[in-house]
């Protein structure tokens, strides 16, 4: 009997060493909601961020690498927000160093969901828009 105590006794404390050297993140669950239509609500609208080499031009939510469109390449752009952070690009004017200034603490086209911050939702609501509505080609 004093066997079986000595075994069960090691087990669980083996089992609790292995559990304790474990991040509790890799023990959890990992959830995502999935992406519905209602939440393109923000894309294609007019952001409050101003291109920094022309501040008349109107900057649409979504369009990450201000091209004009939006496609794979705003995904990837702001996939790499996500994962290195926001470098504001540089501006080509005087004039525009003053945006500059004022875009690089938030780049609102770039917060699709518009929660006030830029993650990985923002990218899978992108990547979803982009796949449900390819951009149109002209031929």
């Amino acid at each position: 009997m004093k066997n079986k105590i000595k075994i069960i006794t090691a087990a669980a404390i083996s089992a609790m060493t292995i559990l304790s050297a474990t991040p509790i993140t890799s023990l959890a669950a990992s959830y995502t909601r999935p992406v519905y239509e209602g939440d393109y609500w923000r894309i294609e609208t007019a952001s409050n961020y101003h291109n920094c080499n022309d501040r008349y031009r109107v900057v649409i939510v979504g369009d990450a690498n201000e091209d004009g469109c939006i496609n794979i390449a705003d995904v990837v752009r702001i996939q790499n927000v996500v994962n290195y952070g926001f470098t504001a690009p540089e501006p080509n004017s005087r004039d525009a160093r003053l945006y500059l200034f004022f875009n690089s603490n938030f780049p609102d086209h770039m917060d699709i969901n518009g929660d006030g911050a830029i993650t990985q939702r923002d990218v899978n609501i992108l990547m979803s828009f982009c796949c449900n509505n390819p951009p149109k080609i002209e031929v």
